[in-house]
């Protein structure tokens, strides 16, 4: 077993993520108070660990989804390990990308139903 799940945090670790690449549903953000001040805390459908926001993740996520948080809700998050400088030490961090939309089916021909405007 690994140490860390003896000791669970209430935010979500980088050691937390099993797979590679871990693609979760944004529930809500909260604005929690820590040391260094207020940050925004995203929470995922189906964790009750938090991912405490920093101002890297968080630009990932407005660029695509708006300054506006509450539309962030119900929005898929890709989240992964990725190692970082931070106090003069590489640490692994979370770091966040947006999924690609699915290709959209295109048809090569029209069927009798559709609307030709013609």
């Amino acid at each position: 077993m690994l140490i860390n799940r003896l000791f669970r945090s209430n935010y979500l670790r980088a050691n937390d993520l099993e797979d590679d690449m871990t693609t979760m549903t944004i529930d809500r953000v909260e604005i929690d108070s820590f040391q260094d001040g207020e940050k925004p805390v995203l929470y995922f459908t189906g964790e009750d660990r938090g991912l405490v926001m920093n101002r890297t993740n968080a630009k990932v996520v407005s660029d695509a989804y708006g300054p506006e948080t509450d539309s962030w809700t119900g929005r898929p998050l890709m989240l992964f390990s990725s190692p970082v400088e931070f106090q003069g030490k590489t640490v692994d961090s979370i770091r966040v990308k947006i999924p690609k939309a699915p290709p959209r089916l295109v048809r090569s021909e029209p069927r009798a139903d559709d609307d030709i405007p013609f």
